[in-house]
C-alpha cells in the first residue's frame, strides 16, 4: 500500500507542477493572442518626421486606413511598430514629408509567434515608389535617399509569400 500511496503522491505533485507552469506561461509570456499583424522597422534620419503606413485590402489608399507615428530620436535609431489588419494585401511605407537620407533596418511582419523579414530587394523591386532616388543596402541597413517631399514605397504582400505567417495560425 505504501508504494501505491507514493505513486499517487508523485502523480499529484506532477499535476500541480504542470498547472503552475501553465499559469506562469500564460501570465508572463508575451503571447499575441489577438492575432494582430505587426509591421516593425527601425528608422534613423537626420531630422524628426512623421512616418505613416497605409494599408490596403485592394487598390486604393485612404487616410482612415493608415497609421502615423512620429520619429523623434533624431540621428538615433528608433523602432516604429504598426498594428495592421490581417487581410492586408498592400502596404505603403511613407518615409516622412521631407527630402533627405533615411536608414531602415530590421523590417519585419509578425503574426502570433511567426516573423518574416523584409529585405532591401523587396524595397528595390517595388514597382511603385515616389520621390526616391536610391535604395542601397550596407551591413543590413537599407539606405534610402529621398529627393522630394512625400517619399514612399509600396510593398505588394501577395508577392512576398507572407502566407507563411498565417499557416497553422488560424
Amino acid at each position: 500500500m505504501k508504494i501505491l500511496e507514493n505513486r499517487y503522491l508523485k502523480i499529484l505533485l506532477f499535476i500541480i507542477a504542470a498547472i503552475i507552469l501553465n499559469v506562469a506561461a500564460i501570465t508572463f509570456a508575451d503571447f499575441d493572442v489577438q492575432g494582430e499583424l505587426k509591421l516593425n522597422y527601425t528608422v534613423k534620419a537626420a531630422t524628426g518626421d512623421n512616418y505613416q503606413v497605409f494599408y490596403s485590402k485592394g487598390e486604393t489608399w485612404s487616410e482612415h486606413e493608415s497609421i502615423k507615428l512620429e520619429y523623434t530620436n533624431v540621428g538615433e535609431p528608433q523602432v516604429l511598430s504598426y498594428v495592421l489588419p490581417t487581410e492586408v494585401k498592400r502596404i505603403r511605407l511613407d518615409l516622412g514629408d521631407k527630402a533627405g537620407e533615411i536608414q531602415l533596418s530590421n523590417i519585419s511582419l509578425n503574426y502570433l509567434w511567426k516573423k518574416i523579414n523584409i529585405d532591401s530587394k523587396a524595397l528595390m523591386d517595388s514597382e511603385e515608389k515616389n520621390a526616391i532616388t536610391t535604395i542601397k543596402e550596407d551591413n543590413d541597413i537599407i539606405n534610402i535617399v529621398a529627393n522630394n517631399n512625400d517619399p514612399y514605397i509600396v510593398l505588394e504582400l501577395d508577392t512576398m509569400n507572407i502566407s507563411e505567417l498565417f499557416i497553422l495560425s488560424r
